[in-house]
């Protein structure tokens, strides 16, 4: 099984994704390329009941990306960023989960 990052609105999610400061822009685009290739470490997500998930890097790094998957009939799986944040609170503040499931809801 391979898997592929693409972006539910590429101009969209470049502007949020260049909007996290370093060294978390790194870290973040690092645990990205891990687990797109699937690798057992360097990054950890979560799942949301809503049907989604964050990724992050496994360090005390603030950069998110909101995401979903979407199985390909070869049995491949591809990623689509949702969204790009940073972290500021413990939880998941509202705005994020609300703005991740009105882009979901478009694909």
């Amino acid at each position: 099984m391979a898997r592929k990052w693409i972006s539910f609105n590429y101009d969209v999610t470049n502007a949020e994704f260049a909007s996290i400061p370093q060294p978390h822009l790194d870290a973040l685009a690092n645990a990205m390329k891990m687990y797109g290739k699937s690798a057992a470490g360097g990054f950890i997500v979560k799942h949301f009941a809503q049907g989604f998930m964050t990724l992050k890097a496994t360090n005390r790094t603030q950069g998110r990306c909101c995401f979903v998957t979407r199985q390909e009939p070869n049995g491949d799986e591809t990623l689509i960023a949702l969204l790009f944040y940073k972290k500021e609170t413990q939880k998941a503040p509202q705005w994020v989960i609300e703005k991740v499931l009105a882009r979901k809801a478009g694909l």
